[in-house]
């Protein structure tokens, strides 16, 4: 049986049309080749989605030339959203506590937060 993962309403690059996906072409009508799935859309494990939120996060700091950046998630896939802010500047990890998210989450972050109520919160500080 394959391993599937649970997209949360985040991007993916997709070649093909995937269940869930907005459009069947694989593609948002932007001519960017990115599709977004629909909330915990499963995605077989090892599928050819070769696109992370690290590589989105990526390509937005190299197309903008930003050097600071803040990233916040709640699962494991946010590990390659942390990794991408590496060599910046600025950047600021924080991690959105949940039950079921991964401990490693939570020891790589810069800030933890209790639930994304916080989160909101701690935006509003800035």
């Amino acid at each position: 049986m394959a391993q599937t993962s649970a997209a949360t309403s985040e991007t993916a690059n997709c070649g093909s049309n995937t269940d869930g996906a907005t459009s069947s072409t694989g593609d948002t009508g932007s001519g960017s080749g990115f599709v977004k799935l629909k909330e915990n859309t499963p995605i077989p494990m090892g599928s050819s989605l070769d696109t992370t939120k690290g590589t989105a996060v990526r390509h937005l700091l190299a197309e903008t030339g930003l050097q600071r950046a803040l990233y916040a998630g709640d699962d494991t896939t946010d590990l390659n959203g942390f990794d991408a802010l590496d060599g910046l500047e600025v950047a600021v990890r924080v991690a959105v506590a949940s039950p079921e998210g991964p401990a490693d989450l939570a020891r790589r972050a810069d800030v933890v937060v209790a639930s994304p109520a916080a989160f909101l919160d701690l935006l509003r500080g800035l």
